[in-house]
């Protein structure tokens, strides 16, 4: 029988505040969906199970006012490098690859391929200088086909090791194959709404209970917040898993 694998992981909930992002897939199973291969549990170190999947509470927080901001984060140019580690969040580092699949999914097989591309992408930003972030490439795949492509600007602070984005050019394939280019956006220019498109974080250098942030930060296209609202959970997978978890769960 094959050993149970626990990983300790932090627990952040995350919130689409703008029309613009697209909301969590349903977690209703169709009947002709098989249950995946791997079952995964979770607890917090006193035992208590927490239970993985959508949130289906109504957001606490729901303004951007609720939310910390770039202006709030002191970034500097010089401070900003395109790769470097964060332990709770996987590595920006050319050639990391790793793989979200979902055979549960409610439309079908789901499969995220994300990978950190050798190549890096400049900014110059008012208040914040000159830097370079790294391109991160997620690929959406469904019963084996493409359906969507994203290159991120991702990039870490190295005085804190927070991981932050500063936009990202997205596309959808649609039935011909042809791709669709919507939710791109880039920190920096206009986001129709009267405001100018800021970074986001993504995962701060230290994990603070009731601290809530921005990860995306464009006002017509993207805009949500995380909050962090618990750490210390052991997750277990049933087997081991083939492919890197990471120390950080999102729940939408």
């Amino acid at each position: 029988m094959p050993t149970p694998t626990p990983f300790v992981l932090a627990f952040t909930t995350l919130c689409a505040l703008a029309a613009g992002t697209v909301p969590a897939a349903s977690d209703t199973q169709p009947q002709s969906q098989k249950p995946g291969p791997v079952n995964v549990a979770a607890k917090t170190a006193d035992g208590v199970s927490v239970p993985l999947g959508p949130v289906k509470d109504p957001p606490r927080w729901t303004k951007r006012a609720d939310y910390s901001s770039a202006s709030d984060w002191f970034l500097k140019g010089e401070n900003i490098v395109p790769y470097g580690t964060n332990p709770l969040y996987f590595p920006i580092v050319p050639g990391h690859k790793h793989i979200h699949d979902r055979p549960d999914h409610p439309d079908g097989h789901y499969r995220k391929e994300t990978v950190v591309l050798d190549e890096t992408e400049d900014f110059d930003l008012p208040g914040i200088g000159k830097f370079k972030t790294a391109v991160v490439q997620e690929e959406e795949y469904m019963d084996g086909v493409l359906t969507q492509r994203a290159q991120n600007w991702f990039a870490v602070d190295k005085t804190t090791n927070s991981v932050y984005a500063f936009g990202e050019v997205s596309w959808e394939i649609n039935e011909e194959g042809k791709p669709i280019f919507e939710g791109s956006w880039r920190a920096g220019e206009p986001d129709g709404e009267g405001h100018i498109a800021g970074p986001g974080l993504l995962m701060p250098g230290t994990f603070t209970i009731g601290s809530r942030y921005l990860f995306d930060d464009h006002q017509s296209i993207a805009l949500g917040g995380s909050e962090n609202v618990q750490s210390s959970i052991e997750i277990t997978f049933h087997p081991a898993p083939s492919s890197t978890a990471f120390a950080y769960v999102n729940r939408v």
